[in-house]
């Protein structure tokens, strides 16, 4: 199927999540991709960790395989609510980004805490106008 989301909408994602993380102070990856997981963007910022750029993978999968943030997906895998998802990160960090009801892709960053990360996604989801859930 086709990307949902354009190559425009992750660039003011990736540039408000890259301000986001530069106002903090903090270094991260962050990685964009669409519905079905195939990356629009990845952004490897100054001092980070280079394995953080497979950490996002981890996260992505995890969104785009649940349909959910990757905090929800860990909650609901260790209260056995869902099966396990090959791959997937089973932390926080990554989220979907909804867009008129419909899940067009999602963002993840690495390189902090996974409630930092988080906030860094959430400010790509924001500039956008668009919503974790439907």
């Amino acid at each position: 199927p086709p990307s949902l989301m354009t190559w425009e909408q992750a660039e003011i994602m990736m540039a408000a999540a890259e301000q986001y993380t530069n106002d903090k102070g903090w270094a991260m990856s962050i990685r964009i991709v669409d519905q079905n997981n195939n990356v629009l963007m990845i952004h490897r910022l100054n001092n980070v960790v280079p394995f953080t750029i497979n950490v996002t993978e981890m996260k992505t999968i995890a969104v785009t395989g649940s349909k959910m943030s990757s905090a929800e997906y860990a909650a609901k895998l260790a209260a056995g609510e869902i099966e396990e998802i090959e791959g997937a990160a089973n932390f926080g960090g990554g989220v979907p980004v909804y867009l008129d009801g419909q899940m067009i892709g999602a963002i993840a960053a690495s390189g902090g805490s996974p409630a930092e990360d988080e906030e860094v996604a959430l400010a790509g989801v924001e500039a956008i106008g668009a919503s974790t859930s439907m």
